[in-house]
């Protein structure tokens, strides 16, 4: 039975339904013609409010996601563990923001509410049947149904902390619903246009608001690098010294001479990061001739203009790195695990915080290996290994430390459910892995870790 989760005080029932709830896992597949047609009627809108970029994603005129971000894309997925159910998924700047699932692709498409805004009362209701040895489930929010398809163990959580939260609901361990959470805390600007006395006389709010000094990490910094690429500076004392101000805008209009030279300069480092592109990329091999001609010829100016390039790169993932990073625990390691497994996890959590997903999984797999095999008996590996010889290393190590009693059942499940996760992100049975993906492979990972050396020390 589906626990009541705190704090989201959700009312969950579940009970037994007629096979009308399969109906929809009977659904034809979308052809590839659907899902070109449906992605080109997602509408990505860019704008500025209050001085800051936002970024409206629209569907069929249902608002799937309308908050600070550029660089949005939508686009239609399906999971490889709960074979069968249609997802939609937004992305701003790489990280998935939304995801919905959907019965169909037809026009115009049911989405399920787009926002919570009390994740702490949410009322979430469930139903369940067992058919053929299968488990299928469906959930409600309210009167609108957020998934309905394969799956029998649901798992609602809010992720993350205010203003940036999302309500998630994973099922069998995959995110089927997963949304902004909470209202927006927006500046009150004063009007221009607006008289002094008739500006005086508007009600002070309630609570203060941020000193408009007080902007984002990531905006400082960027007009810090702006202003030291465009080559703007000042004398002072004698030395050339770049001044501006953080927290407010740059001064109005300057010189047509100077202007030029800001674009020549942000010409020179867009082209930089095209060619460092094509380094980590490749390219078609007709390009590979001038790419290389660029590699070997680079000189110190052209060292700069790459080097601003992945500043600039850098500050794409800043914002969310705080986050992921105050979602881990810290492990009681270094003393008792051997510095190449305190190396791996380092870097495991490193590729988590920078959003590399997939280089994230896979050394949390290194890592889950590395651990078992410094604390799992050698006898027990052998005897496993001599069993099944035909199973790979880390499914033995795992079946040999559930053998010497060093983890208990549910984490020994916790640890198989891990390798298959990441087998199937590494062998491409589902995709590119998502941020969803490396929290919870980490987080396993990091788990499984230390109760191993807990255990072992507890012998």
């Amino acid at each position: 039975m589906l626990p009541v989760l705190s704090p989201f005080r959700s009312a969950v029932r579940i009970s037994l339904v007629s096979v009308v709830l399969l109906a929809p896992l009977l659904a034809q597949e979308p052809r590839p013609k659907e899902i070109q047609e449906f992605e080109k009627r997602a509408k990505v809108e860019p704008y500025e409010q209050d001085g800051v970029t936002r970024v409206k994603v629209t569907v069929d005129d249902t608002v799937l996601y309308d908050r600070p971000g550029k660089g949005a894309r939508v686009k239609v997925e399906k999971s490889a563990r709960l074979a069968g159910p249609l997802f939609i998924s937004v992305r701003v700047e790489g990280e998935e923001v939304a995801r919905y699932w959907v019965r169909s692709l037809a026009k115009p498409v049911k989405f399920p509410p787009t926002l919570i805004r009390d994740p702490n009362g949410v009322s979430l209701s469930s139903t369940a049947q067992a058919l053929n040895e299968k488990s299928y489930c469906k959930i409600d929010l309210g009167a609108s149904t957020v998934y309905e398809g394969p799956g029998s163990a649901i798992e609602p959580q809010v992720v993350g902390k205010r203003p940036r939260q999302w309500y998630s609901i994973r099922v069998d361990d995959e995110i089927v619903y997963y949304v902004p959470a909470g209202v927006e805390a927006r500046v009150k600007k004063e009007d221009p246009s607006l008289p002094a006395a008739a500006a005086q006389k508007q009600p002070e709010p309630a609570a203060p608001s941020p000193p408009a000094a007080e902007e984002p990490l990531k905006e400082s910094v960027a007009k810090v690098l702006k202003r030291l690429n465009d080559g703007l500076v000042e004398p002072h004392d004698g030395h050339p010294t770049t001044v501006l101000t953080l927290g407010k805008a740059d001064p109005g209009s300057l010189p047509e001479p100077i202007v030029s030279d800001m674009q020549k300069r942000r010409v020179a480092v867009s082209i930089a990061g095209a060619f460092a592109e094509a380094r980590e990329r490749g390219v078609e091999p007709k390009h590979v001739e001038l790419s290389e001609h660029v590699r070997f010829r680079a000189d110190e100016p052209g060292q700069l203009n790459t080097e601003f390039h992945y500043a600039m790169q850098l500050l794409e993932v800043l914002p969310a790195m705080p986050r992921r990073s105050f979602e881990l625990a810290t492990l009681p390691l270094l003393g008792h695990a051997s510095e190449e497994l305190v190396d791996l996890l380092h870097e495991a959590t490193r590729a988590h915080l920078l959003g590399l997903h997939t280089a994230c999984v896979a050394v949390c797999r290194a890592a889950l290996e590395r651990a078992l095999a410094e604390c799992v008996p050698a006898s027990f590996v052998t005897k496993q290994r001599e069993l099944w010889p035909r199973r790979g290393r880390l499914e033995n190590l795992i079946n040999a430390a559930a053998a010497a009693k060093l983890l208990d059942q549910g984490l020994i499940d916790f640890a198989h459910g891990l390798r298959g996760r990441a087998n199937d992100v590494l062998h491409g049975t589902r995709g590119k892995a998502l941020v969803q993906d490396s929290f919870v492979i980490i987080s396993d990972a990091r788990l499984l870790v230390e109760r191993l050396f807990s255990a072992r020390e507890g012998e």
